[in-house]
């Protein structure tokens, strides 16, 4: 996991934010959600999407976003999406 995904959901918890709506982040936000569900790291709740599709890829996004080259390549990202257990 990268550091910064639990210590940014334990930093919201601390703040007083109970649930955060994360729309674009690494895939390994997956993880840290279930780690919060299941009470082994203190966090706000959170409803995540997993990386964010975009129809042109920016560098300054890797890990956090993925081209989609059309409708059906579009589809096909969110299925997978979906299939590694984004809300």
């Amino acid at each position: 996991e990268k550091e910064g995904l639990p210590a940014g959901a334990r930093q919201y918890l601390l703040n007083g934010v109970t649930t955060v709506r994360d729309v674009g982040s690494p895939m390994e936000i997956v993880k840290v959600r279930d780690r919060i569900q299941r009470g082994e790291i203190p966090g706000a709740r959170l409803f995540v999407s997993g990386q964010m599709l975009q129809r042109r890829f920016r560098p300054i996004y890797i890990g956090w976003g993925v081209e989609v080259t059309g409708l059906e390549d579009a589809q096909a990202k969110v299925r997978q999406l979906i299939a590694a257990g984004v809300d």
